[in-house]
């Protein structure tokens, strides 16, 4: 196990639409030594992830880089640099990238898992249906809303 990173460690997946970019996961419950995973997205423009509900993983979400709509339960946000986003097990959440270059976001998830279902995912190829996403999901306890392709409202409701 490495304890310090450079930029260019980590297992990298590329995904397709509608989560569009890629997941560079960079730390790991191998070992024993973490419980929880770590790893940054990069969405293009237009990019989403879809509107979906974690049972089993609490996520904290951290703004890097662009800019973006978030939701999660009924709140919605646009997000910029420095902003975190909370997440608890169960709770419905979805990101767009609303800008015009990439949207960096860093994950915690914990306990680790939902790793292994972006693993499938990159594996489903260039663009995997929602219904592909949804049967997938059910596997690691990832339930994707019937509307979830729409993802979050491009403006502000509030």
């Amino acid at each position: 196990m490495k304890y310090i990173l450079s930029p260019a460690d980590g297992e990298r997946l590329r995904l397709g639409p509608p989560a569009a970019g890629e997941f560079l996961i960079k730390a790991l419950p191998e070992g024993g030594v973490t419980s929880y995973v770590a790893g940054s997205f990069a969405l293009q423009p237009g990019a989403l992830i879809p509107r979906c509900r974690c049972a089993q993983t609490d996520e904290i979400w951290f703004v890097h880089k662009g800019q973006g709509r978030v939701s999660v339960s009924e709140e919605q946000a646009t997000i910029v640099p420095g902003m975190l986003v909370h997440v608890p097990r169960g709770t419905w959440h979805a990101f767009r990238n609303t800008g015009t270059g990439l949207l960096q976001l860093i994950l915690m998830a914990h306990p680790a898992g939902i790793e292994l279902f972006y693993r499938e995912v990159a594996a489903l190829g260039a663009a995997p249906s929602l219904e592909a996403l949804a049967t997938l999901g059910q596997r690691y306890g990832i339930e994707f809303d019937a509307q979830a392709a729409t993802g979050v409202a491009p403006q502000a409701t509030r």
